[in-house]
């Protein structure tokens, strides 16, 4: 059984340079619980 749900949850999928995304989201006032990122090695 799967429990990890919440109920009224947002996930938003961002594709771009982490940085320059964090910029807007701070611009729009929004806020996040994590930022999950994949930099290139």
């Amino acid at each position: 059984m799967n429990n990890n749900k919440k109920k009224g949850g947002v996930c938003r999928l961002i594709q771009g340079d982490a940085l320059e995304e964090m910029d807007k989201l701070i611009a729009e006032g929004i806020t996040v619980d994590a930022i999950i990122c994949d930099p290139p090695y």
